[in-house]
């Protein structure tokens, strides 16, 4: 036999996980994908919160903070201003020097 080089998720998960879990999937990346959800019978703390998907934070912190920085990154000092209000699509740094930092905030 050969070597096995992958390592299953589900060869770690305790009982509880796999009655609820099953063969899995344990996450999906599909818009329209489910997986269920499983919080240990008298959780406390962050494992009892409700479920969140990650665009409900998103849509959430925007709305809590929609003039703070949600994202930056680095741009060429010699990079032009005025090809595209977010410099992203052009002229972004692979190094420190000779860069800025541009920025957008949740509202943006």
């Amino acid at each position: 036999g050969g070597r096995r080089l992958l390592h299953s998720a589900f060869e770690d998960m305790d009982e509880d996980g796999k009655h609820v879990y099953g063969a899995g999937p344990l996450y999906t990346t599909r818009i329209d994908g489910e997986v269920p959800l499983f919080i240990p019978p008298g959780a406390t703390g962050a494992s009892a919160l409700p479920p969140v998907t990650l665009c409900e934070c998103f849509h959430a912190t925007a709305e809590k903070y929609p003039s703070r920085d949600a994202v930056a990154w680095r741009v060429k000092d010699d990079a032009p201003s005025d090809a595209h209000p977010y410099s992203f699509y052009s002229g972004l740094a692979t190094t420190a020097v000779g860069s800025h930092w541009d920025k957008m905030t949740w509202a943006q």
